[in-house]
């Protein structure tokens, strides 16, 4: 027992022993909060962080629930759990109702004209630039390499180990060069206009569904900036950031 700071033995007998005692601890430990918890999961959710109660403007958490062997997801604002002053009369809305409806505004926000546009000027203008620094590269390599050569041409008396040091760099640097102008060749090749790009767009679905949710998390968050759910109206609206948008059209095309 504790009295005035100091620990004193109590005088009565345990409840329970020690080891059961340990069991527990190291019970709750594991039930910690995920932040720093190493062993409990987090329910993951793809609007994390994302998704806020517009009805209140109270941040949302995802959640679920089980039925035998199914379960069900949902976001929940943070003040609509318990009776207290302030309480927001939002009711949990089903994760994946309201993950879907995102996932539509993207689609059809990546896929308005003046997107396209805009996606196509800063993808070409992408591609401009690595072709500039490849073209570089390729030069430099090559000038290395006719280096070694000439080097060993002047090579006045038999050298092994030198001339198989400046072989090895040859090698590497004919290597390397085939490869710079294969990747030069096919961004010469890349069609850049906006009627490449809505082809691409028409393969947004099939690309969604080979990611992982850790994947799909990280593609969201690149033109999402916030999503606000009305529980009044059952609806959400989705803010766009115009960077995020831009950069996830460059990673489609020339990623």
């Amino acid at each position: 027992m504790r009295a005035d700071g100091e620990l004193h033995r109590a005088e009565h007998e345990p409840i329970i022993d020690e080891r059961t005692f340990e069991l527990v601890q190291e019970k709750l430990k594991q039930n910690a909060p995920a932040h720093n918890n190493p062993h409990r999961r987090r329910t993951e959710a793809l609007l994390r962080g994302l998704i806020y109660c517009a009805a209140c403007g109270s941040a949302m958490y995802p959640t679920y629930s089980t039925n035998g062997r199914r379960q069900y997801r949902y976001y929940v604002c943070v003040r609509s759990t318990g009776a207290k002053d302030g309480y927001c009369v939002t009711r949990a809305v089903s994760a994946p109702a309201v993950e879907e409806a995102v996932i539509e505004s993207i689609r059809r926000f990546a896929a308005a004209p003046e997107v396209i546009e805009g996606c196509a000027r800063a993808a070409r203008q992408r591609v401009a630039e690595d072709l500039a620094r490849l073209r570089e590269e390729l030069q430099e390599v090559n000038a290395r390499v006719k280096n070694c050569k000439s080097q060993i041409a002047r090579l006045r008396e038999p050298d092994p180990e030198r001339q198989a040091a400046l072989g090895e760099q040859i090698a590497a640097g004919e290597a390397r060069s085939a490869e710079v102008r294969k990747e030069i060749l096919l961004l010469e090749k890349l069609r850049l206009d906006e009627k490449a790009l809505r082809a691409e767009a028409g393969g947004f679905d099939r690309l969604w569904k080979v990611m992982i949710l850790e994947e799909q998390i990280r593609f969201v968050r690149h033109p999402v900036e916030k999503v606000g759910y009305d529980g009044r109206t059952g609806k959400a609206r989705v803010s766009f950031k115009s960077s995020g948008i831009k950069e996830l059209c460059q990673k489609g095309i020339a990623g």
